[in-house]
């Protein structure tokens, strides 16, 4: 897969922007509210066997790069700062040894409070780290304790804040959530005044949800409506109180295949451009440019061994990758620029037989207009957008969704040709809340750039 893709890079057909996402899964405990693919590791022995299963699979890929740097390095989990200092150093020494980067490339890793010490923040320093965030998620003591963040305290936090300050030319991004059991309007503003006080680069806003691999789900937890309302009036809430501060949501970068420079560039340059992520390690995603996605099961279904993980992948091509294109700016952005089409593929949409006979469909209908070199909807309602857009996947995408909901998806397709409201409104009952947004500080990026704050587009 991953000789096509840079066979496609090397002829000009693929972008050439190239990330290597490493997933460290292991945490010192598991919060109630986490929802990523994570474990906590044994013992030590399982934390070297992690290490020397992401070496090997560095070591089987490398030789495939070798005339094409990569752009970034992002360093996720689970908590890579969790590693010993020693494992961490020999990471980053095999990461550079065996790969190659390009000048200024984004050299990012996820962090928390609880495993971020000046030895590690030495290390990945001496390695290049010129981006790192940290996942506060709360600094209330009583709701630390309820959440289980073993390790983190309000004073350690600040702590590792008075610790970043001193850094000169690394990015420093906060994760924080609001919406967290037992969480309250007054520990949402003690929050805010503490993290503003240190005045990060970026804020990720997160809001608490019931996926089933939450602790807190597993458990038995739900949220009724009452609840549900509380949540999001506090994410409302957090938002104001991050607007008001000279913070701005950021918006995607429309006519451009570039993020904007606040961006994490791996994820940007992916969303943007379609470009491709080779991703080491449990639970970790990857993207072959024109050929395949594919990831690699969690810890919790692979258990502990030093191997490469297996592999579940989907093929793809160029008109997967068109259709992904579309489909993605289409709900992101609300439209798409014809010419940054022309300028990724090197095609006019219009010539693209498959694809541009399902738009002239929604044309026809009204659904969608075609003017101005773009395209952009008619209709408002962002779960009326979401089934419309369904009608740009591929036939082999839609067999592998309905693979074993055959039945289902007939009842829905009666049911709706019948009209029958009650599906239209169970979609439209759907929790719909947005499960993050991203705060630039104004003060450091500039106050000119576009924001996009609950679907209108505003200057300060």
């Amino acid at each position: 897969m991953w000789e096509k893709t840079v066979s496609m890079i090397k002829a000009g057909k693929a972008p050439p922007q190239v990330g290597l996402f490493i997933h460290w899964p292991f945490c010192p405990s598991q919060c109630t509210f986490c929802f990523c693919s994570m474990a906590v590791p044994k013992n030590q022995d399982a934390m070297a066997m992690m290490l020397q299963s992401i070496m090997s699979e560095i070591d089987a890929l490398a030789d495939i790069f070798e005339d094409i740097p990569l752009s970034s390095l992002w360093m996720a989990g689970g908590t890579p700062t969790f590693m010993t200092d020693g494992m961490l150093d020999t990471l980053l020494k095999h990461i550079y040894h065996r790969f190659r980067f390009v000048n200024g490339a984004q050299i990012y890793s996820e962090s928390s409070p609880a495993t971020l010490t000046s030895s590690k923040l030495k290390i990945l320093l001496r390695h290049g780290l010129n981006r790192i965030t940290v996942g506060i998620q709360t600094m209330d003591s009583g709701l630390i304790q309820v959440l289980d963040r073993r390790g983190q305290t309000k004073e350690k936090i600040r702590e590792v804040f008075e610790m970043l300050k001193a850094l000169k030319g690394v990015i420093k991004d906060v994760d924080v959530m609001v919406g967290l059991e037992n969480q309250t309007a007054q520990i949402v503003a003690d929050d805010m005044r503490e993290i503003l006080m240190f005045r990060p680069d970026n804020i990720h806003l997160f809001t608490f949800a019931l996926s089933p691999q939450v602790l807190f789900v597993q458990r038995g937890g739900t949220m009724d409506e009452r609840q549900r309302h509380q949540q999001k009036l506090l994410f409302e809430f957090a938002s104001r109180i991050l607007e008001r501060s000279g913070y701005r949501e950021s918006h995607y970068n429309e006519n451009s295949l570039q993020p904007f420079p606040w961006d994490e560039k791996q994820d940007g340059a992916l969303r943007l451009a379609r470009a491709s992520v080779i991703g080491v390690g449990p639970g970790a995603y990857s993207h072959a440019f024109g050929s395949a996605w594919y990831f690699h099961p969690p810890f919790s279904e692979m258990g502990s061994s030093s191997g490469i993980p297996e592999v579940r992948a989907m093929e793809s091509g160029i008109e997967e990758e068109m259709r992904g294109f579309l489909i993605k700016r289409l709900m992101q952005d609300s439209y798409v620029s014809l010419k940054t089409f022309k300028s990724l593929f090197g095609i006019d949409l219009s010539s693209v037989s498959n694809i541009s006979r399902i738009l002239d469909e929604l044309k026809n209908e009204g659904l969608i207009k075609i003017e101005n070199e773009k395209i952009s909807w008619t209709i408002l309602n962002s779960i009326d957008r979401m089934i419309q857009v369904k009608r740009l996947y591929s036939p082999q995408i839609v067999s592998a969704i309905l693979k074993g909901k055959e039945e289902l998806f007939r009842r829905f397709v009666s049911a709706w040709a019948a009209g029958d409201v009650r599906w239209r409104e169970a979609i439209r009952s759907e929790d719909n809340r947005e499960p993050c947004r991203v705060y630039y500080d104004t003060r450091i990026w500039g106050k000119g750039a576009f924001a996009h704050s609950r679907g209108a587009l505003f200057r300060k």
